[in-house]
């Protein structure tokens, strides 16, 4: 929890908050709240640094970020600061627009001043706000190109005044806020149709890779018939653990893809532990030792699309290593640097001619394109004692 409320009874004790601010104090703060969901990939952890940064410009006590739902029809709370005596006792306070004056800020696109001392007659009053003490709230809009995305309420537990200059400080302020609302929901439309896209060309390849595993299956048992008839058991007895060991690969297969499908894998933390049970996973069902570790500081957040494409290009390597490289022990490294991140995957198994092998294939020509897609390479070198594949790509 921030220190807002010590920050909010100090400005409380000015009648008028923006007045206080001088005119290079207010452009930095407009400057400080545009920032401040800049570094930050996960919508909701980007919406706090907004509201965080709104509470450290206006010195609040509280502040409250609501969007406006799909349906036009209420306000959906998405981040907050609230008083530090219980801040987890705080509800949820979804609003409908027909509550108080809301209906009245979406028409005119003004702020709306609550002062609770001398309410309005329309103004709905939560009673916790009472219970904490506020005397002054003001709501303002959210907008982006005219349009209305949203509001943002401040709260002071002392009255406050505010004058039209003061007023139309918020409503710079809601401007920019909407122009980086505007911005992370476009973003975050765009990723759920790529993220889309990518399950779809993702399903594409299961049917593939399973397909050809089934191909396999079928032969073998065809092959065992044959085998049984003729009285030849040990041909019998190999075919069927052929059948055996390839029927647990189709299961860890779909077991994995399913998952891959599943992972949200918007943020580091998600490419990190999706990355790390893929291999625990790996490890457990076929009993290759499999280590991973990684430099990355928990500030960083990837894209959307780098998660994917990691996790999918270190599931195929796994499912190679698995069929042909006869491994012992798998590593996997993901790294931080400047400006890229990078995972390198390496095996002790006997090695290939990657010179000899067609690019065409598909699961090498797939990881190819895959960190083509996030605008990185792929490396492969092979010799007798194993494999090691290293992908780079943009960190932003």
């Amino acid at each position: 929890m921030s220190n807002h409320s010590s920050c909010g009874q100090c400005a409380a004790s000015s009648r008028n908050v923006v007045a206080a601010l001088s005119m290079r104090e207010r452009c930095e703060g407009l400057t400080l709240i545009a920032e401040a969901a800049g570094w930050s990939v996960s919508p909701s952890a980007a919406y706090q640094n907004i509201v965080d940064a709104v509470g450290d410009v206006l010195r609040v006590d509280e502040v409250h970020l609501s969007l406006l739902a799909v349906d036009g029809k209420s306000f959906v709370k998405c981040a907050y600061i609230t008083p530090d005596d219980n801040p987890h006792e705080w509800p949820n306070m979804n609003r409908s627009v027909e509550v108080g004056r809301m209906r009245l800020l979406l028409q005119l696109g003004e702020p709306i001043v609550m002062e609770f001392a001398r309410p309005h007659e329309n103004d709905f009053v939560p009673e916790t706000f009472e219970r904490f003490g506020i005397q002054t709230a003001v709501s303002f809009p959210v907008i982006s190109e005219g349009k209305v995305l949203g509001l943002c309420t401040v709260c002071y537990r002392e009255s406050t005044e505010w004058d039209e200059e003061a007023l139309g400080y918020l409503v710079q302020i809601g401007r920019v806020l909407g122009t980086a609302v505007f911005r992370m929901q476009a973003t975050k439309k765009e990723c759920d149709m790529r993220a889309l896209a990518e399950r779809k060309n993702l399903g594409a390849e299961i049917h593939d890779g399973v397909s050809n595993l089934v191909g396999v299956l079928s032969l073998r048992s065809t092959s065992a018939m044959s085998s049984y008839e003729e009285g030849d058991h040990e041909s019998v007895s190999r075919n069927l653990e052929k059948i055996e060991e390839v029927s647990r690969l189709i299961t860890q297969i779909l077991r994995d893809e399913m998952l891959s499908m599943r992972m949200s894998l918007e943020n580091t933390q998600d490419l990190v532990e999706g990355l790390r049970e893929s291999l625990e996973r790996f490890e457990e069902s076929w009993g290759i030792s499999a280590r991973f570790k990684t430099n990355v500081s928990p500030q960083l957040a990837v894209p959307l699309d780098v998660s994917m494409q990691f996790t999918r290009i270190l599931n195929e390597c796994l499912s190679n290593i698995l069929r042909h490289s006869q491994a012992t022990q798998v590593s996997v490294s993901l790294l931080e640097e400047a400006r890229t991140v990078s995972m390198l995957v390496k095996d002790d198994g006997v090695g290939f001619d990657v010179d000899a092998v067609s690019p065409e294939r598909l699961g090498l020509r797939m990881m190819r394109q895959r960190a083509g897609a996030i605008g990185g390479s792929l490396t492969i070198v092979s010799e007798e004692g194993g494999t090691s594949i290293a992908v780079v790509a943009p960190k932003y």
